[in-house]
Order: structure tokens, then C-alpha cells, then sequence
């Protein structure tokens, strides 16, 4: 009778073990929540952009994943510090050659149990969580500095048209007085195939530019996760001073830079996790231990509990293990050798930068510098049309030239405004104002 009910309460206490890996599963297995882009009412200006992109985008969930995924094998290595726990039971049915009243036979197990590798791999798993955090980082400073690309652009686009549909209304005007001019015998019909093609060039690079907008409004759309047939309307007013946000590169010092960048941090942590893959070579010298505590055999008798403790390690593995700690020690000086490599060519980088948007701002000086004189230019074409020593269409090409002239000016505003842009994404200075790197 009593091993009746000692054999029932061994095959529960089994069943018991063994479902609880299943009960944990079912509670771990559940489909992560994504994000889906809403309605968006209003107009945006870029802070509000940047804000919804980091809620919604789904350039960032990837990245963000991975940092999910790593924490959860940070939680993996934390458990591998306590031993595995197995148990095993047995019970005879029937057996005719004895008569034993205790029938079963459980036993507890612990196998290859090596707690220094187990701390080590601990450390190295935190680590690549903050290099999943650091990915995940340098993801979202990519996301909000297209954002930041595409509000400059569209705001250059935006008043280029402006001046594009000046352009047109003045040739159109042009054509009108050479179509005027045909009939009273001042004017060709060349001439007026030749206006009819300036006024059909005007019009398709106008043509131009709302493709480019319409192409620059569908890209940010897709950076915020909102659908492409919804409509988005964008504050792109005074886009220079929203998207530097007083930003000011002669004030950064290289070492704030430095402090700031993403691929060194990524290129710091890697050289400590090799540091640990070293320590973890030199741990595989150490033995593994093993222990365990069965019942007595239910065919043989004997004690009632047996304890057995023990180790392993290779007696002989031909100079493996070595071979191991020189390698990780190898790969460990070449990554700092690459993470100096890394530092200058930031330093390389930075001062490039500055380089090209001091380049920029003479190409700026030079083109206003133009678009003044041509400003000067077409007061003087004026005055002279009313004192009568010009034609009206030579006036009208003084007029051109500063419409052309301004558009210059546009363009050469935007290359300045790129190139300061770009030392801002360089610092680290545009990321780091919207994301909390301390809330990873």
C-alpha cells in the first residue's frame, strides 16, 4: 500500500516538472504589439514629425525588437548561472523474481555545471544588449536626419516654385508682345516659336518641381508610417531654424563629438565584449562539475539515498584551449586597432564637414552677391525701358536673369543648409535632442 502511494506521487510530482516549461512557454509565446500609424490631423512643424516618427515609424520596430530579443537572452544567461535541475523516475511493474515494497526509483541530476563560464557569458550578453540598444540608437539618428533633409528640401522647393511661376508669367507676357508684334510687322513667326518654347520650358521645370515635392512628401510619409493617400500638411516655414535648433558647430568641441558618436560607443563595447571572450577562453580550463541524488534501484536495494559529486575536463585536448585564448587575443588587438581607426577617421570626418560647409557658405556669399547684382541690373533695365534707349524685351531678360539669379540663391541656401545639417547628425547633437539614450 505504501508504495502504492508513493508511486502515484512521484509520477505527479513528474508530470508537475514536467509541464511547467509548457506553462512558461505559453505565457512567453504571445504576438508582439505593433504599432500602426493613425489619422493624423493638423499641420506638423518638425519637432511634431520627429515625435510621431519615433511613435509610429516602422523603420525603428526592427531595431527595437532587437533589443527585446537581447534582454531576453540576457535573461537566458542569467538563469545558465544556477544549475539545470533534471529528474528521472522509474517504476518496476512487475517483477518476479523479488518482492520489493518500494517499486520506484527517482533521482535528482546536475550536469556540466561551470558557473565562471556561465558569469562571464552574463557579462557578455549585457553587453550585446547595449550594442543592440546603440543599433537601435543609430537607427532612429538616421530616421529623424532624412525627416530633417526632406523639410529643408521641400521648403527649397516650395519657394523656388514661387519664383518658377514668375518665370512663366513673365514669358508668357513675352509672348503676348511678340504675338502683338506680328501683326504690325515688328516680329517673325520664329521669334514666336521661340517664346512659345521659352514659356513650354518654364512650364515643365514648374512641372518639375511638383514632381519633386509630390516624390519628397511620399518619402516622409513612409519615414512616419502614415498611408500615402492620406493627406499631410507640413509647417515648412522657417525650416532652417526648425531643423537646427540654434545648433551652432563652432561651439561643439571635438571631444563633445567624440563623446556623442554612435560608431565609436559600438566600436568601445566591442572591444570590451572581446575582452570577455578572452576571459572565457582561459575559463574553459577550468572543470565542470556535476552532482546528483538518486533513490536505491528498485531491482538491487541497497541505501535509500545515494549522492554523487564529480567534475570533467579534458585531459588531453592537442593544444585546443591554448589555440583559443591566442585567437580571442588576436581578434581582441585587432579590434583596438579598428577602434583607433574609428576615432581618426571621425576626426577626419568632422573637420571634412566643416570644410565642406564653410565651402558651402562662400558659395552662398557668391551667389547672393549675384542675385544683387542682378537685383541692380534690373533697376537699371527699368529706368532705361522708361527713358526708352531699351526694348521691352531686353527689359524682360534683366527680369529673368533675377528671378534665375534668386533660385541660385535657393539652391546654394539648401547645399549650406545640408552641409550643416550633416555636422549636426555628425555631433550627435540632432539625435540626442529628441532621444533619451537613458531610457534604453
Amino acid at each position: 500500500m505504501r508504495a502504492a502511494i508513493v508511486a502515484r506521487v512521484a509520477l505527479i510530482v513528474c508530470f508537475v516538472i514536467t509541464a511547467l516549461p509548457f506553462a512558461a512557454m505559453a505565457q512567453v509565446d504571445e504576438e508582439p504589439v505593433m504599432r500602426a500609424g493613425g489619422p493624423v490631423e493638423g499641420m506638423l512643424d518638425f519637432e511634431s514629425c520627429v515625435r510621431l516618427a519615433l511613435h509610429q515609424s516602422p523603420y525603428f520596430i526592427n531595431s527595437g525588437m532587437q533589443i527585446e530579443m537581447r534582454r531576453l537572452e540576457e535573461d537566458d544567461a542569467m538563469y545558465d548561472m544556477l544549475p539545470d535541475i533534471h529528474i528521472t523516475s522509474s517504476y518496476v511493474v512487475h517483477d518476479p523474481a523479488t518482492n520489493r515494497d518500494n517499486p520506484v526509483r527517482m533521482g535528482f541530476s546536475m550536469n556540466n555545471y561551470d558557473p565562471f563560464t556561465a558569469y562571464f557569458e552574463v557579462q557578455a550578453r549585457e553587453l550585446m544588449t547595449r550594442l543592440a540598444v546603440l543599433g537601435h540608437l543609430n537607427a532612429l539618428s538616421d530616421g529623424i536626419y532624412e525627416v530633417a533633409k526632406v523639410y529643408l528640401k521641400l521648403n527649397t522647393l516650395s519657394r523656388t516654385a514661387a519664383f518658377q511661376d514668375e518665370l512663366i508669367a513673365l514669358a508668357e507676357h513675352k509672348g503676348e508682345y511678340v504675338h502683338n508684334r506680328i501683326d504690325s510687322g515688328g516680329a517673325t513667326p520664329l521669334d514666336a516659336r521661340i517664346v512659345e518654347q521659352e514659356i513650354e520650358l518654364a512650364r515643365l521645370e514648374r512641372e518639375q518641381i511638383r514632381i519633386s515635392q509630390s516624390a519628397l512628401l511620399d518619402s516622409i510619409k513612409s519615414l512616419l508610417g502614415v498611408p500615402v493617400e492620406q493627406n499631410l500638411e507640413l509647417d515648412i516655414q522657417d525650416a532652417d531654424m526648425q531643423v537646427m535648433g540654434g545648433f551652432d558647430p563652432y561651439a561643439m568641441e571635438l571631444a563633445e563629438v567624440r563623446a556623442n558618436s554612435i560608431e565609436l560607443k559600438v566600436s568601445e563595447y566591442t572591444q570590451e565584449l572581446q575582452e570577455y571572450n578572452v576571459q572565457m577562453a582561459y575559463a574553459r580550463y577550468i572543470p565542470s562539475f556535476t552532482a546528483g541524488v538518486s533513490s536505491a534501484d528498485a531491482m538491487e536495494g541497497g541505501a535509500d539515498w545515494y549522492v554523487s559529486v564529480g567534475a570533467s575536463t579534458p585531459l588531453w585536448d592537442w593544444g585546443e584551449r591554448a589555440r583559443n585564448v591566442t585567437r580571442e587575443k588576436n581578434r581582441l588587438a585587432t579590434l583596438l586597432a579598428e577602434e583607433e581607426m574609428v576615432t581618426l577617421d571621425l576626426d577626419s570626418s568632422w573637420r571634412a564637414a566643416l570644410s565642406d560647409m564653410n565651402s558651402a557658405s562662400t558659395s552662398l556669399q557668391l551667389a547672393r552677391a549675384r542675385a544683387e547684382l542682378a537685383g541692380l541690373k534690373r533697376r537699371q533695365g527699368e529706368i532705361s525701358y522708361h527713358a526708352g534707349t531699351i526694348t521691352f524685351p531686353e527689359y524682360l531678360e534683366t527680369i529673368e536673369a533675377y528671378f534665375e539669379a534668386q533660385k541660385d540663391v535657393l539652391n546654394n541656401e539648401l547645399d549650406y543648409s545640408l552641409a550643416m545639417l550633416n555636422l549636426r547628425h555628425l555631433s550627435g547633437h540632432l539625435y540626442t535632442s529628441f532621444v533619451d539614450a537613458r531610457l534604453y
